[in-house]
C-alpha cells in the first residue's frame, strides 16, 4: 500500500515544479513538435530504435513494509490459534452455518503461510525512457508488495507497472498497461490537455502558498555528479506534513527538459518513499516498443470500460436484471 502522499508527490510532477522555480520558463506547454495520434506499435517496416535517454533509480518504501509486518504479525497470532480452533469447531458442526463459512474456517484452523521475504516488501526499480523524436516517454517500475492469496496465508511478489505518455503543446495522453483476472492485458488510456497559461498559474498558485507558510520551496542544497559530466541540483519542498528532496538534472533539451536522478518523500517525519540513482544513459539507442502500446492489446479510455458488456460490473447487472427485472445499475431518471 502506497501512502496518498506518495503518490501526489511523484518524482515527475515534482521535477516540474521545481523546474518553474529553476528558472526553466514555461514547461506547461511547452513545444514539442508535430502531433502523433498514433496509439499502436509501429510495424515492422518502422524502425525498431529510437536515440534517447534512460534513466535508472531504486528504492524503498520502508513505512509499506513495516505495514505489511503488522498485518502479517496479526495473522500469525491469529491462524491456527487456540481460540480460532475453538471458534470453528462450533461453526464447523453448526449445520446452520454456510459452505463459505466452513471454508474459511478451515483455512483459519491451520498456521499462517508465508511465500517470500517480507524485508523485501517495498522495495522498488524504476527505468525511465524518453524519446525525444517521439515526444513521448514511458516508465517501469517494479515494486515489491505483499499479496494476500488466502484467509491465512501470502506471498511476496513483484509487480509491475508500465506506463507510456505522448506530450503534445496542449496536453498528454496517458496509457497504463492493465491485467485482468484472466491474465488478458489492455492499455486505460487518459487524454488530458492544459488549460491555457497552466504554466503561469502553477508557479502563481504556489507562490501564493509559500507567502501564506502553506508550502516552502528552498534555494539549490547542492549539486552532485552521479554521472559522469552530469550534475544534479537539490531541493526541498515542504507542504504541510509531506516533504518532499530531490535531485533534479537539466538536460537542456526541450523534452525531457529535466529528469529526476534521486527523490525522497518524507511524511510526519518519517520516509515514505527513497529513491537512489542507478544510472543515466542519454543518447542511447531504446527500442520503440516502449513507446506504443503493443499490437493485439486493446487501448480503452475509462467510459469505454464502463460500458464493455463483459465488464464484471456490467455482467452482474445483466443478471441482476435478468433475475430481478430491474437493472442495478441505472439511474432512475436514465
Amino acid at each position: 500500500m502506497i501512502n496518498k502522499a506518495t503518490r501526489l508527490f511523484s518524482p515527475r510532477f515534482i521535477s516540474l515544479l521545481i523546474a518553474l522555480f529553476a528558472g526553466a520558463g514555461a514547461l506547461l506547454p511547452t513545444d514539442h513538435g508535430q502531433i502523433d495520434h498514433a496509439v499502436a506499435a509501429p510495424g515492422p517496416k518502422t524502425a525498431a530504435l529510437v536515440q534517447g535517454i534512460h534513466v535508472q533509480r531504486t528504492g524503498d518504501m520502508p513505512e509499506a513494509r513495516e505495514r505489511a509486518k503488522i498485518v502479517v504479525n496479526a495473522q500469525q497470532a491469529q491462524c491456527g490459534s487456540a481460540l480460532m480452533k475453538q471458534a470453528c469447531q462450533t461453526t464447523l458442526s453448526d449445520p446452520a452455518a454456510s459452505s463459505r463459512a466452513k471454508s474459511r474456517c478451515v483455512e483459519m484452523m491451520s498456521s499462517y503461510k508465508l511465500s517470500g521475504n517480507l524485508n523485501s516488501v517495498g522495495e522498488t526499480v524504476t527505468d525511465e525512457y524518453f524519446a525525444p523524436p517521439l515526444n513521448r516517454s514511458a516508465s517501469v517500475v517494479k515494486t515489491t508488495v505483499l499479496r494476500q492469496t488466502g484467509v491465512c496465508s501470502a506471498e511476496v511478489e513483484q509487480k509491475e507497472q508500465h506506463v507510456i505518455v505522448h506530450h503534445r503543446p496542449d496536453g498528454y495522453t496517458r496509457y497504463e498497461r492493465k491485467t485482468d483476472k484472466s491474465g488478458q492485458q489492455s492499455w486505460l488510456m487518459h487524454e488530458h490537455r492544459y488549460v491555457p497559461g497552466l504554466a503561469d498559474m502553477l508557479k502563481t498558485s504556489f507562490d501564493a502558498a509559500r507567502l501564506s507558510g502553506k508550502a516552502t520551496v528552498t534555494e539549490p542544497l547542492g549539486h552532485k555528479t552521479l554521472a559522469p559530466g552530469r550534475t544534479c541540483e537539490t531541493r526541498r519542498i515542504g507542504a504541510g506534513a509531506v516533504e518532499f528532496v530531490s535531485c533534479i538534472h537539466a538536460t537542456g533539451l526541450k523534452f525531457p527538459s529535466h529528469v529526476t536522478f534521486e527523490s525522497e518523500v518524507v511524511a510526519s517525519g518519517k520516509a515514505e518513499r527513497v529513491e537512489k540513482f542507478v544510472s543515466y544513459a542519454h543518447n542511447v539507442a531504446i527500442s520503440r516498443d516502449l513507446f506504443f502500446p503493443k499490437q493485439g492489446e486493446k487501448a480503452m479510455t475509462e467510459k469505454d470500460i464502463r460500458s464493455d458488456p463483459n465488464n464484471p460490473t456490467n455482467k452482474w447487472c445483466a443478471t441482476e436484471k435478468a433475475r430481478t427485472g430491474v437493472d442495478p445499475c441505472k439511474d432512475d431518471d436514465e
